[in-house]
């Protein structure tokens, strides 16, 4: 009984799938994706110097790029079906929302992991093979540079494209057009994401936001939950006053909430329409 519930989902999951793998847009963005990860890793020498600097080389890249390109893969998921009417024929077979969305997740998902697994792990080859010319120091605790490290700094990446994949394709359930989609897009990054940023900074200047509550505070929002993650299970690099740069659990359970809730959000949005 499950598996007939679950068939429907996964053949939309097959339908996304050779949709973004027979698009040319999709294919370009993933090649251009791949060209400035390796090429950032290789102008930055990060190779020669490690994984651990690597990563740290790597890690606003990523912030920047990898939302990018997720929001990019969702936003228009639901979108597309809508203006070119296969929505309402949809409605037509044995398909809940629950299914359509999950099915659409699900296949884009496949290729936005591919998309940064084989990108990253052809930086992580060419730290393997590259021999080190520097000498390495690191202020680390509990780990050492190793390719463990960098697996984990791959799997924190794919996580927040899953994260951001699922906001694109909440904001193409709500959208009514790509102009539409594209404006929530922008506000979405420039009041949540960087708005937050700025809150956060202003607050401990100002001093309104104690320092011990910062790591918490933290998993308020994808970016800056990926990024204290980053630094602390995959860097591991120790604030010479004790300060933690993130409470891992507490950023992982706001990073998969920002996942969830996005996905209820274009759920209800689909049944909406």
């Amino acid at each position: 009984m499950n598996l007939e519930r679950l068939r429907p989902a996964l053949v939309i999951a097959e339908r996304e799938l050779w949709t973004v793998l027979r698009t040319r847009a999709y294919l370009l963005l993933a090649m251009a994706f791949f060209v400035v990860t390796v090429g950032l890793a290789t102008l930055t020498d990060g190779p020669t110097r490690g994984y651990v600097p690597t990563e740290l080389d790597l890690l606003v890249p990523m912030e920047l790029l990898v939302p990018i390109v997720a929001i990019a893969l969702g936003y228009r998921a639901i979108l597309g079906d809508a203006t070119r009417g296969e929505l309402e024929m949809l409605r037509t077979y044995p398909l809940t929302a629950d299914q359509h969305v999950i099915g659409s997740f699900v296949g884009r998902a496949i290729v936005l992991t591919l998309i940064i697994t084989v990108s990253l792990a052809v930086v992580g080859i060419l730290v393997a093979v590259t021999p080190p010319d520097v000498v390495r120091i690191f202020a680390t605790h509990e780990t050492a540079d190793s390719p463990l490290l960098f697996v984990r700094f791959v799997a924190l990446t794919v996580l927040l494209g899953l994260v951001f994949l699922a906001i694109g394709l909440a904001i193409s359930a709500i959208a009514r057009s790509s102009r539409t989609a594209i404006a929530i897009i922008a506000a979405f990054l420039v009041l949540v994401i960087l708005g937050f940023e700025v809150l956060l900074a202003r607050g401990l200047a100002g001093g309104w936001i104690a320092d011990e509550l910062l790591t918490s505070l933290l998993a308020l929002a994808p970016n800056t939950a990926y990024r204290g993650l980053v630094l602390e299970m995959a860097v591991g690099i120790e604030s010479p006053v004790g300060i933690r740069a993130a409470a891992p659990i507490w950023s992982i359970l706001g990073m998969f909430a920002w996942l969830a809730i996005s996905l209820v959000i274009a759920r209800f949005a689909i049944y909406r329409r």
